[in-house]
């Protein structure tokens, strides 16, 4: 039997945490087997206080806390160092497992697969009837893509739900800790393991998750996308240059440069996301469109100008 040190990240997540802990809890996997590893990272809130009622009644729980805010990928490293099992399976504090049998779809997964990365789904709850969650999950949710599930592109890594050796991971080299704002640290590392030809697989469905990220709604996912644009794009096109070929929409909203072969489609795209900015805020505002199959494109159109912003941003 595999031995599993599911390492989660924590930062004000008092809402969520006693869930998440609840469900580990409860899972069809013996408890000689597992431990749980919470990393706060300088939360403000009472997610601390919550973990320490759970470290005192269960053994395989266990809590550390950074002494200052490290950000995402320091964080995850912290828990790999504190990691005593083979495999790693690495959970968002907000990602609720749905089934009891999660932690033995991504050991099975790799007992399939010795020299793999699992991945697991990752769902928004079906009672919100938000056309902004409906977009997130149409992202966000991988079994709704029409993929090859077995082997997945190294872009659709996500540390939401995502188990790795600790062999391999600390063959990697973990994560990079220069990304300090959100997004891109998974994708780094899984271009890594992409030229590591490691492969990237999903785990069957009782591995998903539910999503209760009741902390970012549009607003918020904007000033997301901007700094990411801002801050994270220009680290991971330096460390590795072809990378943006890989991203279908991001390579249409960099910077427009005459020798690019994609020259009169980055013009056209670049043109409409600016011009008519006001127009799919105007829409998203009034509702249209917004439980038709057009509300996807809407959103990404209107997220695209906050990208562009970022881009314009770069310190050079």
């Amino acid at each position: 039997m595999l031995s599993v040190s599911i390492i989660i990240p924590v930062y004000n997540a008092e809402k969520t945490i006693g869930m998440i802990l609840d469900k580990l809890l409860e899972q069809n996997y013996d408890k000689n087997y597992y431990e749980v590893i919470l990393i706060d990272d300088d939360s403000k809130d009472q997610s601390v206080s919550i973990i320490e009622d759970y470290v005192k009644q269960h053994s395989n729980i266990k809590l550390y806390v950074n002494s200052k805010n490290q950000g995402r990928s320091k964080t995850r490293n912290n828990g790999i160092f504190h990691a005593s099992n083979e495999l790693l399976l690495f959970l968002d504090a907000d990602c609720i497992p749905k089934s009891k049998n999660f932690i033995k779809s991504h050991v099975d997964f790799h007992n399939r697969r010795k020299n793999a990365i699992g991945i697991g789904s990752v769902y928004f709850p079906e009672t919100s009837q938000n056309p902004f969650d409906k977009f997130r999950d149409n992202r966000e949710n991988i079994r709704n893509r029409r993929i090859n599930h077995e082997n997945l592109d190294f872009v659709f890594l996500s540390t939401a739900n995502m188990s790795i050796s600790k062999k391999n991971i600390l063959d990697l080299g973990g994560f990079d800790e220069e990304f300090k704002y959100w997004g891109a640290e998974d994708i780094e590392l899984g271009y890594r393991a992409f030229k590591k030809n490691l492969t990237i697989g999903m785990v069957d469905m009782e591995g998903d998750v539910l999503h209760y990220d009741e902390r970012v709604n549009l607003e918020t996912y904007v000033k997301r996308i901007f700094y990411f644009s801002k801050y994270n794009i220009p680290i991971l096109l330096k460390k590795h240059p072809d990378i943006i070929n890989h991203f279908n929409n991001y390579k249409l909203l960099e910077p427009i440069s005459f020798s690019n072969k994609y020259l009169i489609k980055k013009i056209f795209v670049q043109f409409v996301v600016t011009r008519f900015h006001g127009v799919f805020k105007w829409l998203i505002n009034k509702g249209w469109f917004m439980n038709s199959k057009y509300s996807t494109f809407l959103y990404k159109l209107y997220v695209a100008k906050f990208y562009l912003e970022g881009v314009k941003e770069r310190q050079i």
